[in-house]
């Protein structure tokens, strides 16, 4: 099931005076929910396996600790579509970021992925 989260910031000036931001409301979707990332730790293959029900559009990136990009790639998925991400040289053992990006709704899911 879908769930809510309403936030509100309150800013506190220097005089210690205050005043709130407007109520924003970030619902959590299922599209991104609905994307699976397989095996962590990771030997040779990554594999991102997308189950929605309809077709996106991904930008996915995998990130060293230092933000620095190893591999990017735009994949169109859904439907129960696996992308493989082959390990190269430059992926040493240690932890990065995968970074998943749906174009089509700009949400965006980061996971921590070990390469062993």
């Amino acid at each position: 099931p879908e769930s809510a989260n309403f936030y509100r910031l309150k800013m506190v000036s220097k005089d210690n005076k205050y005043t709130y931001s407007s109520i924003v409301n970030l619902n959590k979707n299922r599209s991104i929910n609905s994307i699976i990332i397989y095996p962590n730790p990771v030997d040779n293959v990554l594999n991102i396996g997308f189950n929605s029900q309809e077709t996106h559009v991904y930008k996915i990136t995998l990130l060293t600790t230092l933000n620095q990009v190893v591999k990017e790639a735009k994949f169109t998925g859904g439907n129960s579509n696996t992308l493989q991400i082959m390990r190269t040289k430059n992926m040493e053992r240690g932890m990065y970021i995968l970074k998943i990006v749906n174009l089509n709704t700009n949400e965006e899911t980061t996971q921590k992925v070990i390469f062993r």
